[in-house]
């Protein structure tokens, strides 16, 4: 008989690090909640996208991404040494990191054809973005530390049928991350132990809780 794969073990020795996903407007607290984490680096992914924690006088590393090399730094950091250093890596927010990426892309179109505009990306260009995102996703919630990712909500509309047979509708609220009308979205929060919808809600008409 041959031996049990050594690729076999119990459940109960894998990892135990925590994948989390918050979404909602902007402004509703979804950075300082992620400067809250203990031992935190926040990948600053939009311009002042981290401004919120330092006013809420949370200490906490930041490390600004304007390139995917960037990514791939932070990945190979995490691996290693990063994981000892720090508890939580937070990317804030997937939502601004799409705009920052299709750059890329956009510079080497338009140095190979001056007749495209940098500004109006075409489908290969989405996709290419659109799997950046996915990737490093992956990558990111495979960490030996945990991970949380913060987006933009994206604010739709479900049609449903009552008993009666009328159609009704409610708004329906996603990250805002796209692709394929939502589908790259929702596999991304695949990747996520944890996905919340961030909101204000008033109590009492005085005090407002998150």
């Amino acid at each position: 008989m041959t031996e049990r794969p050594k690729a076999i073990r119990p459940v109960s020795q894998r990892a135990t690090h925590a994948n989390v996903m918050i979404y909602g407007m902007p402004g509703v607290g979804k950075s300082p909640l992620a400067g809250t984490s203990p031992k935190a680096l926040v990948l600053e992914c939009g311009p002042g996208e981290t401004n919120s924690i330092k006013a809420a006088g949370l200490e906490v590393d930041v490390w600004e991404i304007t390139h995917r090399q960037d990514l791939e730094e932070v990945h190979e950091y995490m691996r290693h040494e990063g994981s000892a250093y720090y508890d939580w890596l937070w990317l804030d927010s997937i939502s601004m990191l799409e705009g920052r990426m299709m750059g890329e892309p956009m510079e080497d179109v338009v140095a190979r054809n001056s007749h495209r505009n940098r500004l109006v990306p075409d489908k290969a260009e989405y996709l290419k973005v659109q799997n950046t995102l996915d990737e490093f996703t992956r990558w990111f919630t495979a960490l030996p530390c945990h991970f949380g990712m913060t987006a933009h909500v994206m604010i739709g509309q479900a049609e449903e049928m009552t008993e009666d047979g009328e159609k009704t509708y409610h708004e329906t609220y996603m990250p805002a991350i796209q692709g394929g009308q939502g589908k790259l979205a929702q596999k991304i929060c695949g990747y996520f132990d944890i996905v919340g919808h961030m909101e204000k809600v008033r109590v009492k008409d005085t005090v407002i809780q998150r």
